[in-house]
């Protein structure tokens, strides 16, 4: 079963002890990496090969071979849960839906580029990626200018909802200002 995330922009940094998942901004590509999750099988082996070794030890001591065999056999049974076993696998797919729950509240979907974007390039004023917003700003000022001859109020309005939305910077603000007062 292959894993399905909600970007495509993420690295695996799981090992066999355990994951963990990095999810990246498809625009700044800045990481949230996920909460380490230690792997249950993991933990099944390592106690398996130190029951063999203590086996071992115990055996020597009284001078026999038996726990030689005992711990063979556990290093045997351990080998399955060694790296990439199908437990392993079974509880990777499962970090992997649990680590995509973790981070989804720190991204959002641009719904004009479909980019999964975090926090810190998201627009909640108008639902849409930083570079999504500007250019609908823009396109919708455009038209409305060109659509209908505002009064140069209107349009000292229309700047200065545009400046507090960020989507113009003060600089390009007093520009037009300066340019809608000269028609005064």
């Amino acid at each position: 079963m292959s894993l399905t995330p909600f970007t495509r922009n993420y690295a695996d940094n799981s090992t066999e002890s355990g994951f963990q998942f990095t999810f990246f901004c498809d625009r700044c590509n800045s990481g949230t990496k996920t909460n380490f999750t230690p792997s249950k099988s993991y933990k099944k082996a390592g106690f398996l090969r130190g029951l063999g070794r203590a086996a071992s030890i115990g055996s020597s001591v009284l001078g026999g071979s038996a726990g030689y065999h005992v711990e063979q056999g556990t290093d045997v049974v351990a080998g399955r849960f060694q790296g990439m076993s199908p437990a392993w696998h079974q509880e990777h797919e499962e970090a992997f839906k649990l680590a995509q729950n973790e981070v989804m509240g720190h991204f959002h979907k641009c719904p004009k580029c479909s980019k999964w974007v975090d926090d810190s390039c998201w627009n909640n004023v108008s639902g849409f990626c930083v570079d999504d917003a500007q250019k609908m700003v823009t396109e919708s000022v455009t038209t409305s200018f060109s659509a209908a001859a505002l009064s140069p109020m209107d349009e000292l309005k229309k700047l200065k909802e545009l400046l507090d939305l960020g989507a113009i910077t003060q600089e390009e603000f007093d520009q037009k200002k300066k340019s809608v007062m000269s028609k005064i």
